[in-house]
């Protein structure tokens, strides 16, 4: 048995034994004044005595008789109990959201009652690994910055996580364990890094599909079940009901959480800010930009599909416009326009559409039509695609150019970096079609970018 916090268990002791103890000092300095004889009797109902912790639940009777000549001459007698520690008052550490963390309850959706709890991680990555930040789930830092993630306060030895990684898959490294893995959060293994290639969980890619257990395959979450053990000091066990907790496969509720390694992609949301689009009648084209997309991570932090423009009309591109908003591409990379998956369908009868693979305008010098004495740009898109099939373009960001420049004396707007879509001569007139571009991470994990277009209104 752990040793107990002797001053927090203090804490925990009823007020008429703490005047006991206080009683006991004035009886005893009152004995060495009288030479009076004083016994203490401590009576444990079940008969026992623990030498590092007083059983809860259990009534005490204590009796301070004073004696004289083996005659008594007084007697105190007191009774108490000590009962399990509040939570809210003492405290395990409670669950933190930071900056790539999110606590989230698991809900069925045919009961809506609470079926886990969740942690959502978003680690750092490369194409083979993800490293987790656990460091900030957990409220138990004494400081508030990553200056001082450095102490951390006493509850955290009391806190021990166990998992089983050699279910995983692939290699698995948790708190700093490998294989059947149970590390306490007070140890050094967890600890704060600056540097995500430092942190100490990790999930590995294996043959360039598998994630902890092909979770890449099929873009399920990737996700280890934690269990959890807590002692309020070192001594007292936490009860289920003071614990997160998750249901395993066999339906029954566990002490612990769901750890998932999350993909910021696979979790963000993504959506057209409009219902439908038409295409420009004649080329029977539409070009999309970020401006026409709501990108969010679970986090709530923005982010683009694109490169643009910036206030001055300069091109930025799309990793500093994502810097920007709070999302590194460089820790946490995924596939640039080129690269998207586009698939099409018919609205109603889900017939599928050819997709002719995309043209990159962005790597071609013939990528513009400028009409100089207009003062016009528009993206090289002459050559429409065959029957009833989409053609894709993925369009570079063209900068400003001012009045009176050497080569557009008239200037030029910026036009900022995206996709055209066009459509074949013979696609239906007025017959919504749903475009699917699908983004991936470099792991694998992917989200699916949903648009409806229309020739005609």
């Amino acid at each position: 048995m752990v040793k107990a916090d002797w001053l927090d268990l203090v804490k925990l002791l009823h007020w008429k034994f703490i005047l006991l103890l206080v009683l006991t000092i004035v009886v005893l300095f009152l004995s060495l004044q009288y030479r009076l004889r004083i016994t203490l009797r401590m009576v444990l109902r079940i008969g026992v005595v623990l030498i590092f912790a007083i059983p809860l639940n259990n009534a005490f009777s204590v009796q301070l008789l004073t004696e004289k000549e083996d005659q008594p001459v007084a007697a105190l007698n007191f009774k108490f109990q000590l009962t399990q520690p509040d939570i809210n008052k003492v405290g395990i550490l409670p669950q933190n959201n930071g900056l790539f963390t999110l606590w989230k309850d698991e809900i069925d959706k045919n009961s809506g009652k609470k079926t886990a709890d969740l942690l959502f991680s978003f680690g750092a990555y490369d194409n083979v690994r993800m490293g987790l930040p656990l460091y900030e789930a957990f409220d138990m830092w004494t400081g508030k910055t990553p200056s001082i993630y450095t102490d951390k306060n006493k509850n955290a030895s009391y806190y021990t996580l166990l998992t089983d990684g050699r279910i995983a898959g692939p290699s698995v490294t948790f708190i700093g364990q490998t294989g059947l893995m149970e590390n306490n959060l007070g140890s050094n293994d967890f600890s704060y890094s600056g540097t995500w290639t430092d942190y100490t969980t990790w999930a590995d890619k294996v043959l360039g599909r598998n994630f902890l257990g092909n979770a890449v395959v099929d873009n399920t979450r990737a996700m280890l079940d934690v269990d959890v053990k807590y002692n309020f000091f070192g001594v007292y066990p936490a009860l289920a009901e003071q614990l997160p907790f998750y249901t395993d496969g066999a339906g029954d509720k566990q002490s612990g959480f769901r750890l998932i390694f999350a993909s910021t992609i696979k979790e963000a949301s993504m959506k057209m800010n409009e219902d439908i689009y038409y295409a420009n009648a004649g080329t029977n084209d539409i070009a999309i930009a970020n401006t026409d997309i709501t990108a969010k991570t679970m986090l709530t932090k923005d982010f683009v599909l694109f490169a643009g423009i910036d206030a001055n009309g300069a091109v930025i591109s799309r990793a500093d416009l994502n810097k920007e908003r709070g999302f590194n591409e460089t820790q946490r990379p995924f596939a640039t326009p080129v690269d998207y998956e586009i698939a099409a369908k018919y609205v109603g009868n889900n017939a599928s559409i050819t997709v002719d693979s995309i043209v990159d305008l962005s790597r071609s010098s013939s990528s513009w039509n400028v009409d100089i004495n207009n003062a016009t740009i528009k993206p090289n898109i002459t050559a429409a695609p065959t029957n009833n099939h989409i053609k894709i373009y993925n369009v570079a960001s063209s900068q400003k150019y001012p009045v009176g420049h050497s080569t557009y004396v008239n200037g030029l707007p910026a036009y900022a970096a995206g996709y055209v879509i066009q459509l074949g001569e013979q696609i239906e007139d007025r017959q919504p079609i749903e475009i699917s571009i699908k983004v991936k991470d470099n792991l694998g994990f992917y989200n699916v970018l949903k648009i409806k277009v229309q020739k005609l209104k």
